[in-house]
């Protein structure tokens, strides 16, 4: 029912010689009140019929139950839900006619101001004393053409016949039919309007959302191709959708979708635009930083983005500030913002001008990231070949007929013309030839143009930062100059960098940086002056879409918003990436077009580390035979375990006597084996190609390593095929067994033996499912490959038993499942390159799930997709809860096995959207366990419904305090959890439990105290003392930490943690939103007995970016710098399913460095990627100095050998030189930056020689750069 027909049946029931009396309300979250609840009680207590309109279940009004409760008239209640709408009766006793149940739920259905008087009516004479004229429902129509130049609505043929121009674009409009019934239109009034002052063509469809099996009414997916399929293809270019309801995405099959798109949407292949429809109002929106809020979130953005959808400004907002007279209620409509509507109409005609340009006058302009800004960095994009990939984009453009001149021929000469072009590193160039080179010049003139258009409040900020245009980044006597290389309709621009540096000191202490000239600059340059007709953001992730501004449903105030403005956005993006992902959807409007990560393998030995293994069993077969060379063997595994650092690992000060040493060989063989079994990725991936041979085979065993669905993990059908207990592997893999042969063997080995009779197995069943067509007649069956597999387990010298069985299916069903299902996942990535296309064609891009492929999740292949992320109401899901139990008691134990047996107060945690996403909220999961409730989950969707304060006595120890560190991403995206988080913390902070049993009570009870003892109301304190999530300010994102560390503007650690209090010290939760709270941040950081961050997955790790060290280490050097030492720090594992591990920062940097960094098989992988390869390694040597300056984990050994792997030796030294020479230099200069700041000492020659070399580097650069 809507107001506005409820206010015309009222009217009318009172002109009525036996009228009867209504009260309506209508109330929103901002408006219901305790006052206005009696108010209606009162009145209702009195009636003879109570109707209420549930927008949803029964959860959906949560005064619902205390209504029934409290008033004794007999209830209609209509339950409304996504698809049905029916009369469930009287709750209190009285039955409803069935007859007069079916009209009243046909009166809601049909709709409109005829059937809503039908149905007081019906009413008043079923439940009062009226005696009205009985009415019928009426059916309106459920669908159709609606134009106001019409008369409203109209037909098909007549639309086409007197509005429609065929010659122009044309936009389709989709709105809720009620609004039509109700007269509410101003909104697609003023879309229609705009549309057509745009000249195109507005194509306004009324609809309903879902299918009423009892009316039969038609859903979208008949209405839909009814009126916008043609025969020869869809009347429109471009879709705007405007309805509430998901289309494209059926919210009650499962929390979280999986993939299968919707027919009639792909079947259009038509981009469409959401027009974000609020319930808060336009004041409400203007107001605040967080833009949507999360009552919106999930209906506006997470829906549409299941469905495919692009995301669109808000353009309509809830008002309900006109009272109505005749039902004494407000009015409730939806109001238009006019300039909001302009930028989203402009949005939609920018896709339909893409639609129906030839490819061949088609401009695009590809944006580059350039993060660092250096010449060593240029086309950042995790996990991605950037420059090989645009290449082999180029030629599939130049294919399709779009004109992108000479197609450089290679990634590395792409790189040349680049950096023969001006770029945004003006270390080895001057002035003057950096505005020669740059590709275009923005005048001053210009500039002081654009920055008149730039809206009051943000011109205010950027000439406070700085100064007038042109200002004095990138700018040059020219002007601005633009930095990138043209191709034809082609421009590869260089994205310009934020300023970082430019003035450090402030934006230390003001983390508030806003867009500069420069950079609002060459984005418009690309939009009006190069002409582009859409924008490729070319890999994960730059800068545009973290610019300052609302968190969602920009304004045109907001700084992405005035950079990308109407441009059309494609976003090739890592799919293992769902936050930062999500974030470019929402803040910049991307389609994206997700790719793989590179391939995994298992990590393996190398050089000494492999000596030692080899020593390691040299040792056990002359203790087991008795030889006499035991002693002299165990002196050379003394010397290869002290000589490659791994006593420093193990924290083994002094070599065990004899009767001991043996202890030790298990202990350091059982960390061998744990280090070969870790997972790395491989090399870099280029889109388009999928992995080939052997890491293919290891990239499909490291897949199946995890159970998926029905299909048994791999490794645990090996291990059993070698009748073998996997668990008991993974254990212990010193322990060991004798074999059928008489031998003893580790269970190690065994594992060893389990790798490579796995890898056996796939290359057999991946050969032949490569086989040309011809021959797949003559292929084996599955169950022939495998019980080739268990032929040569059962001759393998490592079984110890005949296996169960059941291991011969199971093991067919895997080699089915490889060739029927992963392996064409996997050769799926050739749409990569077809969905940029389909993108730049105007056409949509299917959706799809996001996250690991590697964890039991093949559901995000293939790609080449427009991933989605997850339901943030369904977080954490029940079997992610039993993970975050996992994780909370594994690091409760850990701590207590490190400090003596004491159990940790305080544990302070960075919640990241990234993982939480991925992990479907293991973090979160975690911080509820710890606290000791649980969450409660809807029986009918998964969605979490309330909290469960579990028993002390359950938990079997007491509460932990947590403090989060929330990232301004985790703050846009999931403001529902750190609404439960805030919600947990009051429930336990508040009960009367002892301080032995309840650290979150004993804590907020001390503060208050504090607070009382200084005055501060009762009210005040008992808020505040709860405050334990801390993120940045509102519309700002980072950590601090890590852009001091970039730009060497620091002097020591307890500055880098004084930045991370700076930029975090702003409270969250139910009553605050970035309410800042620097005394209360430094106080719980001043309590941190333990400090933690999760690993979810090895297809990432801690140095893929300096966010990581930002963060974690940031906080870890916050709590020193206020505590005066380090927490225990720690990283939890979940990489293994099914097992958690718990090790210290310091132990996880090391891991990295000995199975990555340092391990020749990914460093050949990287090679492998010329300046790209360079570029990565470049930046990882970064990040490792940046976990040491803020969490102290690199030892001199660490340093020592990666100066002697990337910096001194000779042929890395000469690839580097030749393919990324910047890289070179940053290598280096970040190495001797570590001895300068006492970080690293090591003896003098070898500094010589850095130094010797560096001064080489960069004379090499400068003649490098100039002779160019």
């Amino acid at each position: 029912m809507q107001s506005r027909a409820v206010s015309h049946a009222v009217a009318a029931l009172l002109k009525a010689p036996n009228g009867a009396r209504l009260t309506a309300r209508t109330w929103s979250r901002r408006t219901l009140s305790d006052e206005t609840l009696l108010e209606f009680l009162d009145a209702a207590r009195g009636a003879d019929a109570l109707v209420i309109q549930l927008m949803g279940s029964e959860d959906s009004f949560s005064l619902y139950r205390q209504v029934l409760a409290e008033v004794t008239a007999t209830p209609i209640i209509t339950k409304r839900g996504p698809r049905v709408a029916s009369v469930i009766g009287s709750q209190l006793g009285s039955e409803v006619d069935a007859e007069i149940g079916d009209k009243v739920a046909r009166f809601i259905d049909y709709g409109g101001q005829q059937n809503t008087l039908g149905l007081l009516t019906t009413i008043a004479n079923a439940f009062g004393d009226a005696d009205f004229a009985p009415a019928e429902p009426s059916e309106q129509p459920w669908d159709g053409i609606y134009h106001p130049r019409l008369g409203g609505v109209t037909q098909l043929e007549s639309y086409l016949a007197q509005v429609h121009d065929p010659t122009t674009w044309t936009a389709a409009i989709l709105f809720h039919r009620p609004h039509l019934l109700t007269g509410n239109t101003e909104l697609v009034d003023a879309v229609i309007s705009e549309v057509e002052r745009k000249g195109g063509n507005a194509l306004p469809i009324f609809l309903m959302t879902g299918i009423n099996s009892q009316y039969g009414n038609p859903d979208y997916r008949e209405s839909l191709p009814r009126y916008l399929q043609a025969d020869d293809g869809p009347r429109a270019d471009v879709l705007i959708n405007l309805l509430a309801m998901p289309i494209g995405y059926e919210t009650s099959a499962a929390p979280h979708p999986t993939g299968d798109d919707d027919a009639v949407l792909a079947d259009l292949q038509l981009p469409i635009i959401k027009g974000v429809v609020t319930s808060r109002t336009r004041q409400d929106w203007e107001s605040s930083l967080q833009g949507i809020d999360p009552s919106n979130l999930v209906i506006q953005f997470s829906y549409p983005e299941f469905a495919g959808m692009l995301a669109g400004p808000p353009v309509g907002f809830h008002d309900d500030e006109i009272f109505d007279p005749v039902t004494q209620s407000n009015q409730v409509r939806t109001l238009p913002h006019p300039e909001r509507i302009e930028r989203l109409v402009s949005q939609a005609a920018n896709w339909a001008r893409l639609r129906r340009t030839p490819a061949a006058h088609t401009k695009v302009a590809l944006v580059l990231h350039n993060y660092p800004p250096r010449d060593d960095t240029i086309a950042t994009a995790s996990g991605l070949d950037s420059p090989a990939s645009i290449i082999r984009l180029m030629h599939a453009m130049q294919a399709a007929g779009y004109n992108v001149g000479a197609v450089p021929a290679d990634g590395a000469a792409l790189i040349e013309q680049l950096l023969t072009a001006a770029t945004n590193d003006r270390r080895w160039v001057s002035p003057e030839v950096a505005t020669e080179r740059a590709a275009a010049h923005i005048s001053p003139l210009l500039s002081s143009e654009w920055f008149e258009d730039l809206p009051a409040a943000v011109q205010d900020d950027v000439l406070e930062k700085w100064g007038p245009p042109p200002g004095h980044v990138l700018s040059g006597e020219l002007g601005i100059t633009v930095p990138g290389v043209r191709f034809g309709n082609l421009f590869i621009a260089i994205q310009p960098t934020r300023g970082l540096g430019e003035d450090l000191a402030s934006e230390v202490h003001d983390p508030y940086l806003p867009i500069g000239h420069h950079y609002s600059g060459v984005y418009r340059w690309l939009r009006e002056e190069f002409g582009a007709h859409a924008a490729i953001h070319f890999g994960t992730h730059g800068s545009l879409e973290w610019l300052p501004g609302k968190g969602l449903g920009l304004s045109a105030s907001c700084q992405p918003d005035i950079a990308i403005a109407d441009l059309p956005n494609i976003y090739p993006y890592i799919v293992n990436n769902p936050g930062e992902g999500t974030q470019a959807k929402r803040r910049s409007a991307a389609a994206l077009v997700g790719h793989m990560s590179p391939p995994l393998a298992t990590a393996g030995d190398y050089g000494q580390l492999s000596d030692l293994d080899h020593a390691i069993d040299e040792y056990r077969e002359a203790v087991d035979g008795g030889s006499g060379r035991v002693t002299l063997i165990a002196d050379r595994v003394w010397q290869l375990f002290t000589e490659s650092y791994l006593d420093h690992d193990l924290e083994i000060a002094a070599r065990p006597d004899a009767t001991e040493f043996a202890k030790l060989v298990a202990h350091i063989d059982n960390h061998l084996s744990y280090l070969k079994e870790t997972q790395i990725t491989i090399g870099l991936h280029t889109l388009g190609l999928a992995p080939q041979g052997e890491r293919l085979i290891e990239h499909l065993l490291a897949m199946l390593r995890h159970p998926i669905d029905e299909i048994t993990s791999l490794r645990q059908l090996g291990a059993t095929a070698l009748g073998l207990r996997l668990d008991e592997l993974l254990a212990d893999p010193a322990g060991g067994y004798l074999t059928t042969a008489g031998k003893r063997a580790t269970f190690g080995a065994a594992l060893d033996a389990v790798q490579q009779w796995s890898i056996d197995f796939l290359s057999d069943v991946v050969a032949e499912a490569s086989s040309a067509e011809q021959q797949l007649a003559e292929m084996p069956s599955a169950e022939d490959c495998a019980a080739a597999a268990l032929s040569r387990a059962a001759n393998h010298a490592l079984r110890r038993q005949e296996p169960a069985s059941e291991v011969l299916p199971a093991l067919s069903a895997v080699a089915q499942y490889v060739r029927a299902d992963l392996l064409p996942r996997i050769q799926g990535v050739g749409a990569e390159l077809e969905s940029i296309l389909d993108a730049l064609a105007g056409r949509r891009i299917a959706p799809g799930p996001s996250g690991a492929a590697s964890k039991a999740s093949p559901e995000v292949l293939p790609t080449g997709r427009n991933f989605f992320s997850v339901n943030p109401r369904s977080i954490p899901t029940a079997d992610t809860w039993q993970i975050g139990v996992a994780l909370a008691e594994d690091l409760i134990a850990r701590y207590q096995s490190d400090q003596g047996g004491n159990t940790p107060e305080q544990i302070a945690i960075v919640l990241r959207a990234v993982p939480t996403m991925r992990s479907k909220g293991e973090d979160v999961a975690e911080v509820l366990h710890l606290l000791g409730v649980r969450p409660v989950w809807s029986p009918r969707n998964g969605q979490i419904t309330g909290l469960e304060v579990l028993p002390v006595a359950e938990l079997g120890r007491p509460r932990i305090d947590v403090t989060a560190r929330i990232t301004g991403l985790m703050r846009d995206t999931f403001a529902n959890l750190v609404d439960l988080i805030d919600e947990a913390i009051e429930l336990v902070g508040f009960l009367d439990e002892p301080d032995e049993d309840n650290f979150v009570a004993k804590h907020i009870r001390a503060s208050m105290r504090a607070m009382a003892a200084n005055g501060v109301p009762v009210d005040q304190a008992k808020r505040r003392s709860r405050y334990r999530l801390f993120g940045d300010q509102p519309g700002v994102y980072g950590a601090g930490p890590d852009k001091l560390v970039e730009t060497q503007q620091w002097e020591s650690r307890a500055e880098l943690g004084e930045a991370f209090i700076e930029w975090g010290a702003y409270a969250y939760g139910r009553d605050d939103y970035g309410t800042r709270a620097e005394h209360e941040f430094r106080g719980q950081l001043g309590a941190v007995d333990a400090a933690v961050r999760n690993i979810d997955t090895r297809e990432t790790d801690i140095l893929g970016c300096s966010c990581q060290y930002g963060y974690f280490g940031g906080l870890i050097a916050a709590v020193e710098s206020v505590t005066g030492s380090q927490p225990a720090s720690y990283f939890s594992d979940t990489t293994d399913a099914g097992r958690v591990r718990t090790r210290t920062v310091r132990d996880e940097v090391k891991m990295l460095l000995r199975t990555k960094i340092l391990n020749p098989k990914w460093v050949e992988s990287m090679r492998e990627h010329g300046y790209k390869g360079a570029g990565d390694i470049s930046k990882k040597v970064d990040r490792l100095f940046g976990w040491d300056a803020t969490a102290a984990t690199m030892d001199d050994w660490m340093y020592d050998d990666l100066a002697d792997t990337f910096a001194r030796d000779a042929e890395v030294e000469q690839w580097l030189d030749e393919v990324n020479p910047a890289a070179k230099y940053n290598i280096i200069e970040r190495l001797l930056e570590a001895n300068q700041r006492g970080m690293w000492r090591t003896d003098q020659a070898r500094l010589d020689d850095l130094r010797s070399r560096l001064l080489d580097a960069e004379g090499d650069l400068e003649t490098g750069a100039s002779t160019r």
